[in-house]
């Protein structure tokens, strides 16, 4: 089976895979909306202000409209995980996975994690699962 596209991707793997899907009906719903979240929010408006932000010439209409709305995303995250450990509710899961990518260099887009800190702590305690730091130190 031939998959694509990076939501779809995860999705298949954590339906394929045991422990990245949570088993709880509720659980499993708030884990697709955050990981749509992610697909149709977190990576395009993220990866828009970044690419504003850097390119040589600056149009700061398109980098104040995007660095607005990648912040409006993340307070959208930190109520949520000022509520909840992880963005399906008491489960780790793929949605966690989804949005770590973006969160965990939220500078390229202009956030500030410290403005943050539910955001904040959920990175760090993604970064410090054993998987998460091998897969990193791969990628180094």
């Amino acid at each position: 089976l031939s998959v694509f596209e990076s939501g779809a991707i995860l999705w298949y793997l954590a339906e394929k895979y045991p422990g990245l899907m949570p088993l709880d009906a509720t659980e499993r719903i708030r884990a697709m909306e955050y990981t749509f979240f992610q697909v149709g929010g977190i990576g395009p408006m993220f990866g828009q202000a970044g690419w504003f932000m850097r390119h040589s010439e600056r149009v700061p209409l398109a980098i104040d409209r995007y660095q607005t709305e990648a912040n409006r995303l993340t307070a959208v995250l930190e109520a949520r995980l000022q509520a909840v450990p992880w963005l399906a509710g008491r489960s780790y899961s793929v949605a966690d996975i989804m949005n770590f990518g973006w969160l965990r260099a939220p500078q390229y887009a202009g956030v500030q994690l410290d403005d943050y800190p539910a955001v904040r702590a959920w990175v760090e305690r993604i970064a410090a699962r054993p998987a998460v730091v091998r897969g990193l130190q791969a990628i180094a």
